[in-house]
């Protein structure tokens, strides 16, 4: 029995989805299976030594970049208590009708890396995510301030 028959045979499984690579389908048929949306992860916390925690997560569509609800996301973490964790989920956008598939992962420091698209394929890229502590509080006030400073220049 070949995979889309294995999954036209789960009638609440999204058989309809088409042009899947068969790592896409593996990954939306295990989070399909394992059946917590993105919600039900929160907060993805580093144990009690660390303060921060990511309290949401918003997957975005790859095609026309809207968020994409909660309840049409599924999504599964893992990792250590005190590590890294690794984030991934899919998400069926209405709007456009795609499948969006997310992949990063989180650090205690606020720290996010994950791949994304480039010209030769996909290259992992690193950005400062948006956890409330007091250090990135200050950080972000003394960003709006050299904002403004700039903008009132002539």
């Amino acid at each position: 029995m070949s995979a889309q028959n294995t999954d036209a045979a789960r009638s609440d499984f999204p058989a309809n989805v088409v042009g899947l690579t068969a790592q896409q389908r593996k990954t939306l048929r295990h989070l399909h299976d394992l059946g917590k949306t993105v919600g039900a992860w929160m907060p993805v916390t580093f144990g009690p030594s660390v303060k921060t925690a990511w309290t949401k997560i918003v997957v975005r569509c790859a095609c026309c970049n809207r968020p994409i609800d909660d309840q049409r996301t599924l999504a599964e973490v893992s990792g250590g208590p005190c590590s890294v964790k690794t984030f991934e989920a899919v998400g069926i956008c209405f709007a456009c009708h795609r499948v969006s598939f997310f992949l990063v992962r989180l650090h205690p420091d606020g720290q996010v890396d994950g791949p994304v698209p480039s010209a030769g394929g996909l290259v992992w890229k690193i950005w400062r995510g948006h956890l409330r502590t007091p250090w990135w509080d200050l950080v972000g006030w003394a960003e709006r301030i050299v904002r403004r400073f700039v903008r009132s220049r002539p």
